[in-house]
């Protein structure tokens, strides 16, 4: 890592802005000035913004400044350029970090958060205590190589020399060493048991003593097929039997159901015509009582008649005591009662034929 530029703007013994160019120094360089003059703030500001704390001093944001302070230090990483800049106001901070796509183009890789500035300076540069170990010697030594302990130190060189990354794949040789492990114990438990199935395995004798069985149980297999399929094929028979019976009580029940509703039907009929037969002799008892009623007064009239023939006739008037004058009355109503008797008499025989016709289709139906 190679600094480039720093600008340091009221911070601690600074006061006003200081605006160094390191590019073009070479070999030994050396800071000269009275005590409290900034020299040390000069050098560890080099890397406070970085890490937003001073080697020596703590954080930062902690640090004495004339409102608004600033620290801005352009560094060199394997040939990539970085800005680091950082603000302080009232304790507060506000860190950029920018890189450099072209020449003079810088571009932000943060939103000025210090938690999104710290995670990129962890991904991009070393740690600070490999930094402070190995390449900046701080005033009163902190975090120097001299200070620590052998645990430190054993860290540092692990960093340093990318130990970690050896442990890591140290880890997954393990790993894979102990699946292989347990693959193998596997495999060999598989071996023993395909070697006692091998044990298992009869003799040559055995085999054909066994062939010979299971031949022999293929033939009645064979045998008990083909009568189950004979078995089938008589019980498919049935079926088709049974399914021609079924078709044929189908259609038996069919027409026992139109019997039976011609029957009912025939029933109601028999019913109606018996109705009528009981109406007809009912109506023929009237018309007989009414041919006896024109019979008795045709046999009055003829009695009347009789007698008026019998009696005689005083020849002088008046004629009202003459029954010869009620002679012609009579005969007219004789002739209506013999009229009416005929009619009577034809309804009768309209009622006896009408009777008649019902009784034979009643026995037609039955």
């Amino acid at each position: 890592m190679r600094i480039n530029r720093l600008t340091v703007n009221n911070v601690l013994g600074i006061r006003g802005r200081i605006d160094l160019d390191t590019r073009h120094l070479h070999g030994l360089i050396a800071i000269t000035g009275p005590n409290g003059a900034g020299k040390t703030t000069l050098l560890e500001a080099m890397i406070a913004p970085l890490y937003r704390r001073w080697p020596s001093r703590g954080e930062l944001a902690r640090s004495s400044h004339v409102d608004p302070g600033s620290i801005v230090v352009e560094v060199e990483i394997d040939g990539q350029r970085y800005r680091a800049s950082v603000r302080l106001h009232d304790r507060r901070s506000e860190a950029v970090l920018e890189r450099e796509e072209t020449p003079g183009d810088w571009v932000a890789l943060n939103d000025g958060k210090v938690t999104s500035f710290d995670a990129l300076i962890a991904t991009l540069f070393p740690p600070f205590s490999v930094l402070m170990a190995s390449a900046f010697a701080a005033q009163d030594r902190t975090g120097s190589f001299v200070r620590l302990d052998r645990q430190a130190r054993k860290a540092l060189f692990a960093r340093l020399l990318g130990l970690e990354r050896y442990a890591v794949l140290a880890d997954r040789a393990t790993a894979i060493l102990r699946a292989a492990e347990r693959q193998a114990a596997e495999w060999e438990g598989q071996t023993r048991a395909y070697q006692g199935q091998l044990e298992a395995v009869p003799t040559d004798t055995a085999l054909t003593e066994l062939i010979g069985t299971l031949q022999d149980r293929r033939e009645r297999l064979r045998d008990e097929h083909r009568v189950l399929e004979s078995q089938l094929s008589d019980l498919d028979s049935e079926m088709d039997q049974a399914a021609t019976l079924l078709v044929t009580h189908a259609k038996d029940r069919a027409e026992v159901d139109k019997l039976e509703t011609e029957d009912i039907a025939l029933q109601h009929q028999q019913e109606a015509l018996l109705q009528q037969r009981e109406a007809l002799v009912a109506r023929l008892a009237v018309v007989t009582n009414q041919i006896q009623q024109h019979q008795q007064r045709i046999q009055q009239i003829d009695a009347a008649v009789l007698k008026a023939t019998e009696v005689p006739c005083h020849a002088a008037p008046p004629y009202a005591h003459c029954p010869f004058l009620k002679l012609d009355e009579l005969q007219a109503d004789r002739h209506a009662a013999t009229q009416a008797l005929q009619g009577a008499e034809d309804k009768v025989q309209a009622l006896h034929q009408g009777l008649k016709e019902a009784l034979d289709a009643l026995a037609a139906k039955r």
